[in-house]
């Protein structure tokens, strides 16, 4: 059981670690191919998207509200309620803007971490027959019928993390939330039935679950 849940874990911090990296790569990509005049724009969208994957949604219309007024010279600190209200009222085009930008940011953002999530396990799974970090630990994911799965199996486990992905984020839109401490709990949950089944939350719903057991692994290539 803590062979499985070692093996799980590091599948974890190894999409976190390729997301990171692809994602830095990606935004100094945009910036720099950026016309010169959009490029401190871009910069600064995606400094407030960074602070922001660690408050609530809810807390967007805030942190708009101190881009604008610091592009205009203004402190927050330096206004009351009313002078902010007015200022926003003032200069509402901007402020529904740049929110528009911050938004297409975290579909992009969102997108992108359910691709990637679902990428790496089907990729590992349809050439491993398991996860990466499974697999060096000597498991292989078998269906109902005891033998290793196929395409079609890690295709469906794929969609469906997709799926889950997405019922996660329609609940921090909903009730709000800290994008990284829910992706915490997210994966928390997959993995919780793993000390009480031996199998993940998507291993129950996909109906296949793990075995160590190196030999179904030779004997399913001896049939390829």
């Amino acid at each position: 059981m803590l062979k499985r849940a070692t093996a799980s874990l590091l599948d974890k911090l190894m999409i976190v670690i390729i997301i990171i990296i692809i994602n830095l790569f990606i935004m100094l990509f945009w910036i720099m191919i950026s016309p010169k005049e959009k490029k401190t724009m871009y910069a600064e969208e995606s400094g407030t998207y960074c602070a922001w994957l660690f408050l609530s949604p809810h807390k967007i219309d805030r942190l708009t509200e101190i881009h604008i007024m610091k592009e205009h010279g203004i402190s927050v600190l330096e206004c009351n309620y009313i002078e902010r209200e007015r200022f926003r009222d003032s200069h509402i085009d901007e402020y529904v803007n740049y929110k528009k930008h911050i938004f297409m940011l975290d579909i992009i953002f969102t997108l992108f971490f359910a691709i990637i999530n679902s990428a790496y396990f089907f990729i590992c799974e349809i050439t491993l027959r398991a996860s990466l970090w499974k697999h060096i630990f000597g498991f292989t994911i078998i269906d109902k019928r005891q033998h290793p799965i196929d395409i079609s199996t890690a295709v469906s486990r794929a969609v469906l993390l997709i799926v889950l992905i997405c019922l996660v984020l329609i609940f921090r839109w909903h009730y709000g939330g800290n994008y990284l401490v829910l992706s915490f709990i997210f994966f928390l949950i997959l993995d919780i039935p793993i000390f009480f089944t031996q199998r993940s939350l998507l291993d129950i719903i996909s109906g296949v679950k793990l075995i160590c057991l190196p030999g179904i692994r030779k004997n399913h290539k001896n049939l390829l």
